[in-house]
């Protein structure tokens, strides 16, 4: 199997990493924070295995990392509960079994170690088998409940391959109470991720006397933008006019982004919100908003929540997953009922009311911020690699 790129020679642990994605966001994001720290620290030899062309490449490219592109899927199906997700099921599952023979066959035998970067792409797992080498499982979605998809294999199935896993890792104490509900002899370890935190800079709030509300990710359902959209509504019906909603990111095939663009013209907020769409220079947008808004209905932990507050942002988020694990309500940031649009605009409107709160909650999001950098999160999973070779768990 040929990688692009060039190969360190120097005596190290290789590692393989999965992804499941071509795209530059969360879940490979994090990837590429946690390859880079590794490498750099620790003198970890990087090769990643992509199912996709895309923006991923192109940093890999940038960065000297090797890599190789092979057309594998998830296995995972999506639109959880039609009844057609059964037929795509059992498809996948038969596809699965020679695609997944021909790329495994492919694979050399000197990998110390094979990290999945998700649940949903499990052929790392037979990799590892193959090379048998240790495998590392990085679990980085709840499933149904974050992304709506449910995975093609039965319980027993993705049991079994947990617990013959030498290393799960959870990125939050919500996602690894899942995994220990799923089973609880799986080896799970949390691992917060974590992130390239910003130099200290000086903030400003305001400077337009308006309070910019941010909010960031692939606009979908899931996500639930809408309920901020919705709040906005709302303070504008009351009659506030000093503030402005950011939605950065772009759409699906859900739908959701057109279905948001439209409420925005029917409800005539076109003064209050904007539609960025997906953006290369989001650092730089940061640095000039007041608030980040987190609506997930359910996040597995809450990396662009962390990114708000390394911004000096206090974070208005849902009280689920691991977003409840970062927000100290009245503290960094405020909670809020999820799904209920009129607790978050009555969060939003304290802030509007009260702009002193936003720079000593600010001040007070970026310590929480400083907890969790991606030097932090390299280090703890290296951990975990030196764990695995000598045979622990």
């Amino acid at each position: 199997m040929n990688f692009h790129g060039p190969i360190n020679g120097k005596d190290s642990l290789k590692v393989l990493y999965v992804t499941h994605y071509g795209g530059l966001y969360g879940a490979n994001r994090s990837m590429l924070d946690m390859i880079l720290e590794l490498r750099n620290k620790y003198n970890i030899i990087p090769y990643v295995l992509l199912n996709e062309h895309g923006d991923l490449e192109k940093e890999l490219q940038k960065n000297n990392i090797n890599y190789m592109y092979r057309k594998y899927f998830v296995c995972a199906v999506y639109d959880a509960g039609k009844i057609k997700t059964q037929f795509k099921r059992v498809i996948k599952r038969i596809v699965r079994f020679f695609l997944y023979a021909i790329i495994v066959k492919q694979i050399k035998n000197d990998f110390d170690i094979v990290h999945s970067n998700s649940s949903i792409v499990d052929i790392g797992y037979y990799i590892s088998k193959k090379c048998q080498c240790v495998h590392i499982w990085h679990v980085r979605e709840f499933g149904k409940e974050d992304y709506n998809f449910v995975q093609i294999d039965g319980i027993k199935k993705i049991k079994n391959r947990y617990k013959n896993t030498n290393c799960v890792i959870a990125i939050s104490k919500s996602i690894g109470e899942m995994l220990m509900d799923i089973d609880k002899k799986i080896a799970v370890n949390v691992i917060y991720n974590g992130i390239k935190i910003p130099e200290k800079y000086k903030k400003f709030f305001g400077e337009d006397n308006k309070v910019h509300f941010c909010i960031v990710g692939v606009v979908c359902k899931s996500k639930n933008q809408m309920e901020a959209v919705k709040a906005v509504n709302n303070l504008v019906e009351k009659g506030y006019k000093n503030f402005y909603l950011h939605i950065i990111g772009g759409g699906t095939s859900d739908g959701e982004f057109d279905f948001i663009k439209k409420y925005i013209k029917e409800n005539h907020l076109d003064k209050y919100i904007e539609l960025l769409g997906y953006r290369y220079d989001v650092d730089m947008i940061l640095k000039k908003m007041d608030v980040g808004i987190m609506c997930s209905h359910k996040e597995a932990f809450g990396r662009v929540t962390i990114e708000y507050m390394s911004n000096y942002m206090p974070v208005i988020g849902a009280n689920t997953g691991g977003t409840k694990e970062l927000i100290e309500n009245k503290n960094n940031g405020f909670l809020y009922d999820v799904d209920n649009f009129m607790d978050l605009s009555e969060k939003m409107e304290r802030l509007i009311n009260c702009p002193y709160l936003l720079k000593d909650m600010g001040m007070k999001a970026r310590k929480t911020a400083e907890k969790f950098t991606a030097n932090i999160n390299a280090d703890n999973v290296y951990r975990i690699y030196v764990d695995s070779q000598s045979g622990k768990k």
